[in-house]
């Protein structure tokens, strides 16, 4: 069975922080139709502009019930940030929402972790042994690379290599907590050990400090196994306050 792929269009951070500032107040069906008329200035193609809205709609309107209270508190927090740290938010909804996106940004993370630049070959041969070798494979992860180079995540060297620019610190608390929780959900295990937190490979362009004192137990369960190792799972009552 092939696994779903889904994202299979260029997106630019404009297109997000529009879809997000949109989505709080606004129907579903009035909200394909600004999307619509948004996009009509950037994207001439109406099977082009189409796919765009579905993308935008699955990132941060068409959430599952369980991922509701982070779309929430995300809606909530995005007016207080800048440009940057929104950024924050919309990678982590679309890593909930495209488990693509998360296994090119995974791979993206493993390969900066060992070697300063990495080559697009090498993700499209990974995606390929995951996802198949079609043709598609190759589409969507040049749009999933060109998404986050419009996004500077990662930064063109030359012809088919990136570098990845300095990693974004995050220092608020309720940020952290947030992509903690999306993390947690987005790895598809219940606990995850909390030192591991700030090194998922898909979190490759964030760096940040998370221990037990910063954790918000309305979201968090909390556990210990042994000595030094904390196991922190998300609540799956105590996501409404995320």
């Amino acid at each position: 069975m092939k696994k779903t792929v889904g994202f299979d269009q260029k997106i630019l951070p404009d297109y997000l922080h529009y879809t997000a500032n949109e989505a709080s107040y606004t129907t579903k069906k009035e909200m394909y139709k600004k999307l619509k008329q948004y996009l009509s200035g950037n994207i001439s193609g109406i099977s082009s502009r189409k796919h765009v809205v579905t993308l935008l709609m699955k990132i941060w309107y068409h959430i599952p019930e369980i991922n509701k209270p982070l779309q929430k508190r995300a809606l909530k927090l995005l007016p207080q940030l800048d440009s940057q740290q929104q950024n924050v938010l919309h990678w982590g909804m679309t890593l909930l929402a495209y488990p693509f996106f998360k296994d090119v940004a995974g791979e993206i993370g493993r390969l900066s972790s060992r070697q300063h630049d990495f080559f697009v070959a090498q993700i499209y041969r990974k995606m390929k042994e995951w996802y198949g070798d079609r043709r598609r494979i190759e589409v969507a992860t040049q749009a999933v690379l060109s998404s986050m180079k419009s996004w500077q995540i990662i930064i063109p060297k030359k012809r088919g290599v990136y570098v990845l620019p300095e990693k974004i610190k995050l220092l608020d608390v309720q940020i952290i907590n947030w992509l903690t929780a999306v993390a947690i959900i987005s790895s598809k295990k219940e606990y995850i050990q909390l030192s591991e937190i700030p090194t998922l490979s898909y979190l490759f362009s964030f760096i940040f400090n998370i221990n037990t004192s910063i954790l918000d137990d309305n979201i968090f369960e909390i556990t210990s196994q042994g000595v030094d190792k904390i196991m922190i799972a998300v609540k799956k009552t105590g996501n409404s306050n995320t």
